[in-house]
């Protein structure tokens, strides 16, 4: 039987390009997301990656099913965020990413408020200085200095610096 979380571990590993990376996204142990993966290949019956001594490449098979997976986890995750809305509650996973210093100095006293207030959201924060696509990377909100040019980007102005 195929597993969510076992896709999860997938995916994490797809993005990471290794299963340390994985495991440290995902705040798990190597060896739990390991045996996820496992798990997963087992049940497909088919690689989704090749290992070399360097990195994790995915396979035909394993690029053809992240696609996949990715849409069935933002599905599950709105989904959820949907029903959590309802009952009028804020949960399910939201995943930020802001430059270092902003985030160092703004975002975490705003958010640890905002997260205490809202235990069942799932924040991931990354905070890196290089120029995201949030169209691609799969980011609910970036936050970046100066001007944005893409029209499908919903951009509001946080401040002046």
């Amino acid at each position: 039987m195929l597993k969510l979380e076992s896709v999860e571990a997938f995916a994490a590993i797809a993005e990471c390009g290794s299963i340390t990376g994985a495991a440290r996204r995902m705040a798990l142990s190597k060896s739990v997301v390991s045996e996820r993966f496992a798990e997963l290949e087992r049940v497909l019956g088919a690689k989704l990656v090749h290992r070399t001594t360097r990195a994790l490449l995915l396979t035909e098979d394993g690029s053809s099913f992240y696609d996949s997976a990715k849409r069935i986890l933002r599905d599950v995750n709105r989904e959820a965020s949907a029903l959590a809305e309802r009952r009028g509650n804020l949960a399910g996973a939201l995943c930020i990413s802001a430059p270092v210093s902003f985030g160092s100095l703004h975002l975490g006293p705003a958010l640890f408020g905002f997260l205490a207030k809202n235990p069942a959201i799932e924040l991931t924060l990354e905070l890196e200085d290089r120029f995201v696509n949030i169209l691609i990377e799969g980011y609910d909100a970036v936050v970046r200095h100066g001007p944005v040019d893409d029209k499908r980007i919903i951009v509001k102005r946080l401040a002046a610096s």
